[in-house]
């Protein structure tokens, strides 16, 4: 069965749902859905959250 997943890269792909264990350990994939329902990882909304703060942080000093 085919499991759409959204890596770390904010890339999306359909893999095999035997793979998807695999990618959630390495911390490849922020999220996924199986069955219709999305998941998504706790430390994957934490990186997103840190990623924005960096970007704006760094726009602030681009702007000086």
């Amino acid at each position: 069965m085919g499991v759409l997943v959204c890596y770390d890269d904010y890339t999306y792909d359909v893999i095999n749902a035997y793979h998807l264990d695999y990618l959630l350990d390495k911390g490849c994939v922020i999220g996924y859905d199986d069955s219709g329902d999305w998941q998504k990882t706790e430390d994957a909304e934490a990186e997103v959250i840190l990623l924005t703060d960096l970007a704006h942080e760094a726009a602030k000093r681009d702007r000086v």
